[in-house]
């Protein structure tokens, strides 16, 4: 699956072709457009021609809700693009609703988060801690072993429920990508409001 067009050139054969009907496999289209897709994004011009689409279908789906238009900044668009490609069949994915807390910022509070640990106040402030201290230069790997650390430094509290209450505080989903992919795409200084937001509700 995911040949080139010169690998195909290079196997055709003509004694090989027939007169019965053509079989298509509809459930492999996905698959086939997200290889498109990829080798969209991997050519420079492509991806900036893709960045521009991406940036209207925002624009579309959100609009007003849009409480900060740096969101469709072209950097930020491409990163967000770059993060989620092997995740997504259709640039429109990233308009559906699982992916809605990429461009709006969600309306959690203090109390929500409260239902999922007690420690809401600590463990905002142990994110933060973790932000300022790292000057903006976290990978998605080293993010996710400081998580797992910062989770391990609270007593009686396990590293899932502070994965939730972090997705939860950063989407207002329950469930989606990894937190410190989450955290990557949003970048740093969205998710220091998005945590502030929760602080201060």
């Amino acid at each position: 699956m995911g040949r080139t067009l010169p690998e195909l050139i290079a196997q055709f054969d003509l004694t090989r072709i027939t007169c019965h009907s053509a079989l298509l496999d509809l459930e492999k289209l996905p698959e086939f457009n997200r290889l498109h897709l990829r080798r969209l994004v991997s050519n420079a011009t492509q991806r900036h021609q893709l960045v521009e689409k991406l940036q209207v279908l925002v624009e579309e789906a959100f609009g007003s809700q849009l409480s900060d238009r740096a969101v469709l900044d072209p950097a930020y668009v491409e990163r967000t693009m770059l993060l989620r490609q092997d995740h997504i069949c259709r640039l429109q994915d990233l308009v559906s609703p699982a992916y809605s807390y990429l461009w709006t910022r969600p309306a959690v509070d203090r109390a929500q988060l409260g239902t999922i640990s007690e420690k809401v106040d600590e463990i905002a402030e142990r994110v933060l801690g973790l932000l300022e201290g790292s000057g903006g230069n976290l990978t998605q790997d080293v993010l996710n072993a400081e998580l797992k650390k910062l989770s391990e430094g609270l007593a009686g509290t396990k590293h899932s429920n502070v994965m939730k209450l972090l997705r939860m505080a950063l989407s207002g989903q329950p469930q989606g990508p990894p937190v410190a992919e989450m955290m990557m795409s949003l970048g740093p200084k969205e998710v220091w409001e998005r945590i502030q937001k929760v602080l201060s509700s």
